[in-house]
């Protein structure tokens, strides 16, 4: 659910419907808190978490890449 926060926003930004990006805070906490899940996960060995934690942290990052250079 934390990745799926920032989605429509970033979505709207790449289909040009919008020119506002999200709060660079509100982008801070999410990373940050999926950074800690992600960690928590490994300790845990719990490869489900770590495999949903990792998708969604590539989707993001290309979501972010195809704005940026876009």
């Amino acid at each position: 659910m934390l990745h799926f926060s920032s989605v429509p926003t970033l979505w709207a930004v790449l289909t040009a419907r919008t020119d506002r990006l999200p709060n660079i805070d509100i982008m801070i906490f999410i990373w940050a808190a999926l950074t800690t899940l992600f960690a928590k996960a490994i300790l845990e060995k719990d490869r489900l978490y770590v495999t949903t934690i990792a998708i969604g942290f590539v989707a993001q990052t290309m979501l972010m890449g195809l704005i940026l250079f876009k």
